[in-house]
């Protein structure tokens, strides 16, 4: 039989434990727009439409990824490619799913700016990981607009000259000039 302070102290770390969520943090180093255009091959705005996760070998541990077949629909930079195939980090294969913290979501049917970086002649990946992914908010009598990834991570570094806080709310055409005008400045 269970004393009252034992019963009390149970209870006590259940309630606690109930309370407690899982601790997360993901910080990253904030690029600047040269620095994005720099790790990219090419800049499209483009529109996941299919998706298909499996089991692989990544850096020696056996990990989800996904690889997602992007429509293509402008291409600010680079050489424009039917449909390209990127791979992310992470998903779901049956009922077990794998999240990376930092790793750009490419939602199906979402379009987006995508700053892409090739892995292989027929593979790539989002530069910079959530900082090269702008999803695009569309209203029905506003134009788009860029916003943050939703895997975009803890910041550390952030200034004006920052990718994201350059790019994150600017209309889809001023985002194109701010694009096009930092490639140049690279070079």
């Amino acid at each position: 039989m269970l004393t009252r302070r034992q019963l009390l102290s149970g209870l006590g770390a259940a309630a606690w434990s109930l309370q407690a969520g899982v601790a997360r943090a993901t910080t990253a180093r904030a690029l600047d727009l040269p620095e994005l255009l720099r790790l990219s091959g090419a800049v499209s705005v483009a529109t996941p439409i299919e998706a298909q996760s499996r089991w692989e070998r990544v850096g020696g541990q056996r990990r989800i990824v996904t690889y997602v077949r992007l429509q293509l629909e402008q291409t600010w930079l680079g050489e424009p490619e039917a449909q390209p195939l990127v791979r992310t980090l992470g998903g779901q294969v049956g009922d077990t799913g794998q999240v990376v913290h930092g790793e750009a979501p490419l939602a199906l049917g979402q379009r987006a700016l995508l700053f892409l970086t090739p892995r292989t002649r027929e593979l790539r990946s989002v530069a910079g990981m959530a900082q090269g992914h702008y999803p695009l908010l569309e209203g029905p009598r506003s134009p788009a607009r860029l916003t943050q990834s939703p895997g975009l991570p803890t910041l550390v570094d952030v200034d004006a000259a920052s990718a994201v806080v350059r790019l994150s709310g600017q209309r889809l055409d001023d985002a194109s000039r701010l694009v096009v005008e930092a490639a140049r400045e690279a070079r």
